[in-house]
């Protein structure tokens, strides 16, 4: 439920935000839900092509065939036509977002353009304009393929109340270990990218003193510092592929393994007559609509949920993540950037706060940073031009 009503406040704010061109998705909408009506019609041709000619009623054949290749020839055009009116939705949304934050940039007055971060503004014109254009795609994916759905299962209802119910629990067990297996490879993918950060770190400060190594002979010490990354991403690396290979594999034959038992209960309900083939035809064209339209939700309700997390948001976390290490040094590149004013606030706070009890370095463009510091050092193009000198920060105020 509290998933269903974030999606819900989700799409209520996108479409607030593009009010301005929401009209022109219109037939954008309309394209994609005949599409999708297509898709679901062209297995019942395909049914009636094999039951016409076991028949050998080979007139209603041919016209079967005349029909369904028309509607193949439909989809496609029907594919084009939804991705040109996205397209122009696309282009027109994305000139009025950027229109409609460069004129906020023109109302700033000079206390607050001093206060915001300018890297918040760049996020916003360059990746959050880009997700706000990709939402209304995945938006529109997860409504249709839930649609698809309930009228697949509609149909098998229809056809056999126990098969419905079978197929359900196949669905929703299919989803619900699809779903965690798919985080498990994003958990460790992230661990993965750690890892590389590490080895680029140590790297970088090999680097860094590559005279004091040479001298001092302690390459041995550092190769034993590689073994220990090598080690922890070759552990890391091996679980990702683990779960991968499950998800793509083995699910897979819990669905192959279901499909069977789904031809053996339209065998006999053929036997005792309750079913032709042209309908276990399309009866197993919808099994497999179904698990990929679910594996549709999955995927499209994955990214609203990363697009809903902004620039500053990513930022906070990442600072979370540091804190909950419990370093005695801690050290910030731009911490405050793509944050609001009250979340600057509130990090200034929090640095109050651990600078009793730990060394605080902090590499910022921020007044309200440089205010709390015990000590201030400014630097340009690598060498130092001013120390503790309060008369130099005085302009920024």
């Amino acid at each position: 439920m509290k998933m269903i009503n974030e999606f819900k406040e989700i799409v209520k704010n996108y479409y607030n935000l593009i009010n301005e061109d929401k009209k022109k998705l219109i037939p954008y909408y309309i394209g994609y839900f005949l599409k999708e009506v297509l898709e679901l019609v062209i297995p019942i041709f395909v049914a009636r092509i094999t039951e016409n000619l076991t028949n050998s009623l080979y007139i209603a054949a041919t016209a079967s065939i005349v029909t369904h290749f028309f509607l193949k020839i439909l989809n496609n055009i029907m594919s084009y036509f939804t991705m040109y009116m996205y397209q122009n939705f696309y282009q027109d949304n994305y000139i009025t977002i950027y229109k409609k934050i460069v004129k906020k940039i023109y109302c700033f007055d000079e206390e607050y353009k001093e206060r915001i971060s300018t890297e918040k503004i760049i996020n916003s014109l360059i990746s959050d304009i880009i997700n706000i254009g990709e939402m209304a795609d995945n938006i529109l994916a997860i409504i249709l393929n839930m649609l698809k759905c309930i009228v697949v299962l509609f149909y098998f209802f229809k056809i056999n109340i126990f098969l419905a119910m079978l197929t359900i629990i196949v669905d929703l067990v299919y989803v619900a270990r699809s779903n965690y297996l798919n985080n498990m490879v994003i958990k460790y993918s992230k661990e993965q990218k750690k890892e590389y950060d590490n080895l680029i770190g140590l790297t970088n400060q090999i680097l860094l003193g590559l005279k004091d190594i040479q001298t001092l002979d302690i390459s041995i010490s550092m190769d034993n510092k590689y073994d220990l990354i090598y080690k922890s991403w070759k552990k890391i690396y091996n679980n990702k592929k683990k779960y991968e290979r499950y998800r793509k594999s083995i699910l897979k034959c819990f669905l192959i393994v279901f499909k069977t038992i789904l031809y053996f209960i339209c065998m006999e309900l053929i036997i005792n007559k309750h079913m032709t083939i042209g309908v276990m035809l399309i009866v197993i064209s919808y099994f497999d609509t179904l698990f990929s339209s679910s594996e549709n939700i999955m995927s499209a309700s994955q990214m609203i949920r990363e697009q809903n997390i902004s620039g500053g948001q990513k930022r906070l976390l990442s600072l979370a993540r540091i804190l909950l290490k419990e370093s005695k040094i801690l050290i910030f590149d731009e911490m405050t950037s793509s944050l609001d004013i009250d979340k600057i606030q509130n990090i200034t706070n929090l640095l109050k706060e651990l600078r009793s009890n730990h060394t605080i370095i902090v590499i910022t463009h921020k007044k309200e940073l440089m205010d709390i510091a015990d000590e201030t050092i400014v630097l340009d193009k690598g060498k130092v031009q001013h120390k503790d000198d309060k008369s130099y920060f005085a302009f920024m105020k």
